[in-house]
This record gives C-alpha cells, structure tokens and sequence, in this order.
C-alpha cells in the first residue's frame, strides 16, 4: 500500500467527514486496490440507498452482495471502456444481490458492448422492454454522470432522467420496492422486505392526491417519465408513494402507525378506488 493511501486512510479515521472519505476512495481507485465496501456504503452518492435497505429489506447491505473488482475489471475490458466509478460501485455494492422482480437489473455478466451503438450503457430494462435506463458512453469518464431514460412516448431518442445515475439506480430500487409491496411477493429488488413492509395501490382522483400531497412531502428525486409524465415520489422514512399522472397510484408503508395514518387518508377520500391485489 503507498503511503499516500496509508496518509488519506489516517486522515479518514481521523476526521469522518465526506471530504476525507471521497478522497480515500479515489485513492483506492488510482491504486486499483478494492476498496473496503463499509466506505462504499457510507458515501455521500450511496448513502440513502443504504439507509433505505436497512430499513425497508431484512438484511442490510454486506460485503457478499456484490461482484468483485477483478469481475468488474474483466467487463470493463470485455466493453473496451473504463465504467464510469458510480457505476463500478453499483456493481460492487449489490451486483450479486439485485434482482429481477418486474423491472429487469442488468447484471455485470449481461451489460452489452452492442449498446454503444445507441450511445447508452443499458443498466436497467422495463418488464415488457418498453423503456430501458442507463448512462451514456461518451459520459463514461465523469464519477457519476447523468442517468437517462428512453422516450417511449416521442421519436425513441434518451432523456435526461436524472443527475446522476446513483440516484436513478437508488430510484429504480424505491420502485421495485412499491411494487413488491403491494404485489403480495412480500420481495423487491434488493431480496425479501423487512417484516412489517405492506403495501396498496389504486385510482386516486383529485381529492385523493390532494390529500397525500398535503399530508406527505415530495421526496428529494426527479419527476419521472416513466409511465407517465409527471410520475412524483412523496413519503417519508416510513412511507413510500408513488403518484402517477394517470391517476394510479402506489403506496408502501413499514410500521403499523405509518400504515393506519396512510390507510384513513385514503379512506376518507372520496374518488380513492384501491385495487384488487393480494
């Protein structure tokens, strides 16, 4: 190990601050050295979806979820690019561990060097292929470029989802999340939901969203396109939504409280017709 790495890991134990972090990380990427995955996890960039799998999936993220750095290296080689870091992360932190439930991760073995013909690395593809996710290769020198998404609605070109492509990632996993809430698979993208994680979804008119929007902020993310223009994210650490534009909408909750407070809103709204699901 340099004495470089050796300086930053000490200012690292020394300080804690997210500065002294991003620089040892970068120092383990110059020295191609694996990093520990406990960094990783506590980074600014992967930070919420950390929090949010300890919270909401019976098993934190671990050191075994992920594939391995000579995995990554061999891929890298195999596309005859460098992955952009945020993406070897992704890789690293959950390559072993992401799944398919209705939304199809692509895994590190199956990420297709045919795509630079598109000019996107697909990281993520819709149950029926309609729309795929993923980051563009002439951004594949930048740590954590911008994530896009297909327009499905328009001339088939990308458009830009989101600023980076950890938060998409991290937003594809909330949406496998709602899904395998409500789906009775009692799973979502990252394994089986923590015991006590349900979930509704239905029709909602104006008086019900109107409701949800008052009683839940909007989540810190991007208004997505996918289904359909504008599709919102509100809750809080205990509540997950997910409002559509066509009404429909999507709800997860982990803990009774958050569960009743959701449940008599909706019950009070007039035009609010839940679905029939498990």
């Amino acid at each position: 190990m340099d004495q470089s790495l050796r300086a930053l890991q000490r200012t690292w134990s020394a300080q804690r601050t997210d500065a002294a972090l991003l620089a040892l990380l970068a120092a383990y990427r110059r020295a191609d050295q694996p990093p520990p995955l406990e960094l990783v996890r506590s980074s600014p960039r992967w930070r919420r979806l950390t929090t949010f799998t300890s919270k909401w999936y019976r098993a934190p993220l671990g050191d075994l979820d992920g594939d391995s750095l000579r995995q990554v290296t061999a891929t890298e080689t195999e596309l005859g690019i460098e992955l952009p870091c945020a993406v070897r992360e992704w890789y690293l932190l959950v390559g072993r561990r992401i799944a398919h439930l209705q939304d199809h991760p692509i895994k590190l073995r199956d990420l297709d060097p045919a795509s630079r013909d598109e000019g996107v690395l697909v990281l993520y593809v819709e149950n029926q292929s309609v729309v795929r996710w993923g980051v563009r290769f002439e951004d594949a020198a930048a740590e954590d470029p911008p994530g896009y998404v297909e327009d499905h609605v328009g001339d088939g070109g990308w458009l830009l989802q989101h600023e980076s492509v950890s938060e998409l990632l991290l937003t594809l996993v909330l949406s496998e999340t709602l899904i395998g809430s409500w789906s009775g698979q009692g799973v979502g993208a990252l394994g089986p939901l923590a015991e006590g994680v349900r979930g509704m979804n239905g029709a909602g008119g104006a008086a019900t969203r109107a409701s949800l929007e008052r009683e839940y902020s909007a989540l810190p993310l991007p208004t997505w396109y996918w289904p359909s223009y504008p599709t919102r994210f509100f809750g809080d650490s205990d509540t997950l939504i997910r409002l559509m534009d066509d009404d429909w909408i999507e709800a997860a909750t982990r803990s009774p409280g958050a569960w009743s407070r959701l449940a008599s809103l909706l019950e009070a709204a007039d035009d609010w017709a839940p679905a029939d699901t498990p």
